[in-house]
């Protein structure tokens, strides 16, 4: 027998509504459920072991997870974009003895589960055999996204995906029965993981299941498939204006949430104008699971990361752990049930501090009660003796008509005197010819204090970034300084 958080999960009490819709697939609630359990008996064998994921998102990979969770199999959700040396670090780390993937690998630190196989079982409704973890037991594990290093294994338990999904539907973002849920981002990230594997699910909601990344047939899915609820990041909103330029789009969206990095007000504020539905930013945590932050469509602030979810606690502190005043920068502090039990291995406890975190972000909390983000400690430097934020003039730099995305870092000369370098993509390569270092410093001498204002100026084809999409202020050898 399932007991009742399963049943929630296979929404037993309405099996024929349509669960998870896929191009050229569909399934419904009953379906969803015969062939995990299906599915679980081909993985019998491996119960009691560890197994990687590193295969794109799909239904599939819904059944294989919750497959795995019903046999007592813990689960590594790895990101495809992974080097390969990630890949093996995450791996040995969690001590998995397979990892399962939907291209051909040749490893030499894990034997390989071809996906393909995988798919040879027969649906079954069969409940007799299985061995489900307890809610309190590690079930899976997420990873961080190795910027600062080796990526994490952040393990996690069906407790904490049970008080994320009660939490989140008990605000005023809630989902609802008759949604169709799409996330862009994608499975082994903590914000595409909810969106997908288990908030659709407690709301007996419907989820639609695409791999795609392009922006174009993002478009495309959101004017065919008509979801109602859209989750992405900035960048995806960012660039689905730019696509539509003046265009309309046909939708039928009632919710539109960004997390995963820090939206613009610009972004937010354009994408209201031409979509007629506010830009919702969030803010939650790998540790944590998922949103922890949200604004709400009656209660939203551009350039707020929102209100603190109920269930949750969060303060700002300073270094000494005294409580911030209103207004004052201090440390992001979070408490809540979901918080990861440490990272596997005992890996760098310094952040968890009296049962909460300290997230590594610069927050400052106005007399609303709004958290307002300041940068993470790296993203803010020190300039002329005064604090400088990279993203307040990023922002004004995305506001230029021929900007498409920007980067602003510090550097030093032979001297070991700090200054500040802006990193530009244009729009179109063919706009070059009418960037010039003086009209873009004379742009942000209106918006910024004269001091805050880059000496230097470079277009570049792309911006580094990590594999979860946000930004890596690293050196960028090739690029064009603009006279």
């Amino acid at each position: 027998m399932l007991d009742n958080f399963f049943c929630r999960i296979f929404n037993t009490s309405n099996p024929n509504k349509t669960a998870i819709i896929s191009r050229g697939e569909k399934y419904s609630y009953l379906d969803f459920r015969v062939n995990v359990l299906g599915l679980s008996k081909t993985l019998a064998r491996y119960s009691g072991q560890t197994i990687a994921i590193y295969i794109d998102d799909s239904p599939m990979y819904i059944f294989l997870f919750w497959s795995c969770i019903l046999n007592h199999i813990q689960t590594v959700l790895i990101n495809k974009n992974s080097p390969i040396e990630h890949i093996k670090h995450i791996v040995i780390e969690s001590k998995a003895s397979y990892l399962v993937s939907d291209v051909e690998l040749s490893l030499d630190f894990c034997k390989t589960l071809s996906l393909e196989k995988l798919k040879n079982y027969n649906i079954s409704n069969d409940t007799s055999c299985l061995n489900p973890f307890t809610k309190e037991e590690t079930a899976f594990f997420l990873c961080t996204s190795g910027s600062t290093g080796n990526p994490k294994c952040v393990p996690h338990t069906l407790e904490d995906i049970e008080f994320c999904a009660t939490t989140f539907n008990n605000t005023d973002v809630k989902l609802n029965s008759s949604d169709l849920v799409y996330s862009v981002s994608k499975i082994p990230f903590a914000f595409g993981f909810g969106n997908i594997m288990y908030l659709p699910f407690f709301m007996s909601c419907t989820v639609f299941v695409s791999n795609t990344s392009d922006l174009v047939c993002i478009l495309k899915n959101i004017e065919e498939i008509k979801p109602t609820v859209l989750f992405g990041v900035p960048t995806v909103y960012n660039g689905l204006l730019n696509l539509l330029g003046e265009n309309e789009i046909k939708n039928r969206l009632r919710m539109t949430i960004s997390c995963g990095e820090v939206l613009p007000k610009v972004i937010g504020r354009q994408w209201e104008n031409k979509m007629h539905l506010p830009l919702l930013e969030g803010m939650g945590t790998t540790e944590f699971l998922y949103t922890f932050l949200i604004n709400t469509p009656n209660n939203n602030r551009y350039g707020s990361t929102g209100q603190l979810i109920e269930g949750f606690e969060a303060d700002i502190v300073n270094d000494n752990f005294r409580k911030a005043n209103v207004g004052e920068i201090g440390n992001l502090y979070v408490k809540g049930n979901s918080i990861t039990k440490g990272y596997i291995n005992g890996r760098d406890t310094s952040a968890f501090i009296k049962d909460g975190m300290l997230t590594g972000d610069l927050f400052f909390k106005d007399k609303d009660e709004f958290f307002w983000y300041v940068g993470r400690r790296n993203s803010i430097f020190k300039l002329n003796g005064k604090w400088v934020k990279a993203e307040d003039i990023e922002n004004e730099l995305l506001k230029v008509p021929f900007i498409k995305e920007a980067m602003v870092r510090a550097e030093y000369n032979s001297d070991s005197i700090t200054f500040l370098s802006a990193y530009i993509v244009l729009e179109s390569k063919k706009t070059i010819t009418c960037v010039t270092s003086r009209k873009l410093k004379s742009l942000l001498r209106k918006k910024v204090p004269h001091s805050n204002v880059p000496d230097h100026y470079f277009v570049v084809d792309s911006l580094p970034k990590g594999v979860t999409g946000k930004l890596d202020r690293k050196f960028i050898k090739n690029r064009k300084e603009i006279k």
